[in-house]
């Protein structure tokens, strides 16, 4: 395994990722949508049959209780279909949540985690690849758009497109049995095998949080910074926490990205949980680092309110050793590749 060669072909070919370990949850029946609507930070009544969007699920006090993407599926039969998108291992306690809150609901909740495989073809070559592999319809996504298609041997595929990762991304979603096939399929048409190691560089510098990793019950769905907050939608779990904060004006901390000056920041890499020092006080925690080939050593980290500002000078601290960092927004790189 080449991390660095694995990193250049994202950036400029392709490469394929295997995301099948991800929970995946559909929720279903004519009541779905509200009843996610109800439960969900974004505005999921008013989204289309084929668009998804990021959302938190959260308690009472708007902790957060996952984070990932809820996408509403096309449906020949009408029938509303949801697909809650979750980081590995983040299914069941979500679906434990959701039928708690689930009464007189004409709702099914179900876990797809273990029948469907899901792989992420990523970089600016993708949307060729992923057309010459499925049709061109496919390759002629648009952003947050999902469809339904039969691929080879009729094997149905859910695909989405986004930029999450900063880089082109198509998901396809399909039975398990026939997850060699795909594979090989994108793989043959010029899609370099990725390991979980390069993804996570890509995943960090795209500042996107995993759950239980960057995010736990002890973090507020605001201090996460993502666009996955609907102010102007109804009434939901959390929200009257969220408008208290929103009319506050700011949250005590922020996630925010950390660029690890190249003096010794070798010393840094995978530091999970180090300290971090503004003017001799301790404000904030690194959760995720990696050694980018682009970016050098980077980390999400959460930063007291008072020292967000992209620019700002802190220092890391490492056993006995403090490094200074520059505080980032995230994510580190916003010019994504088509």
């Amino acid at each position: 395994m080449d991390i660095t060669e694995e990193y250049r072909q994202i950036r400029e070919n392709a490469g394929a990722f295997d995301a099948s370990s991800r929970s995946k949850i559909e929720i279903v029946g004519p009541d779905s949508a509200a009843f996610l609507h109800n439960l969900s930070t974004n505005d999921i009544r008013n989204l289309p049959a084929g668009a998804g969007c990021e959302t938190f699920l959260t308690n009472a006090k708007a902790k957060v209780v996952a984070f990932g993407c809820l996408y509403h599926l096309p449906s020949q039969d009408q029938t509303d279909t949801f697909w809650l998108d979750l980081d590995p291992g983040a299914g069941e306690s979500s679906i434990q949540h959701l039928n708690k809150f689930l009464i007189s609901e004409q709702v099914e909740i179900i876990d797809r985690t273990s029948e469907f495989s899901q792989l992420y073809l990523l970089g600016p070559k993708a949307r060729d690849i992923i057309a010459k592999s499925l049709g061109t319809e496919v390759g002629n996504l648009s952003e947050w758009e999902c469809k339904l298609f039969s691929g080879p041997e009729s094997l149905p595929c859910q695909v989405r497109f986004h930029h999450r990762l900063v880089v082109n991304c198509f998901e396809v979603i399909f039975p398990a049995a026939g997850k060699d096939m795909i594979w090989n399929l994108l793989t043959k048409l010029g899609a370099m095998p990725v390991g979980p190691e390069t993804f996570e560089i890509i995943r960090v510098e795209a500042g996107i949080p995993v759950y239980e990793i960057d995010i736990d019950e002890n973090v507020l769905a605001p201090e996460v910074g993502r666009s996955a907050i609907s102010y102007s939608k109804g009434c939901y779990l959390g929200q009257e926490t969220i408008i208290r904060i929103r009319d506050l004006g700011h949250v005590n901390r922020m996630l925010r990205g950390l660029k690890i000056l190249p003096e010794r920041a070798g010393s840094v890499s995978d530091r999970r949980e180090a300290k971090i020092f503004h003017d001799g006080k301790e404000v904030g925690q690194v959760t995720s680092s990696v050694k980018s080939p682009r970016l050098g050593i980077i980390a999400l980290a959460y930063l007291h309110r008072s020292c967000i500002d992209p620019g700002t000078r802190v220092q890391v601290a490492v056993a006995a050793d403090r490094f200074d960092a520059e505080v980032s927004s995230l994510p580190f790189d916003k010019s994504p590749n088509h």
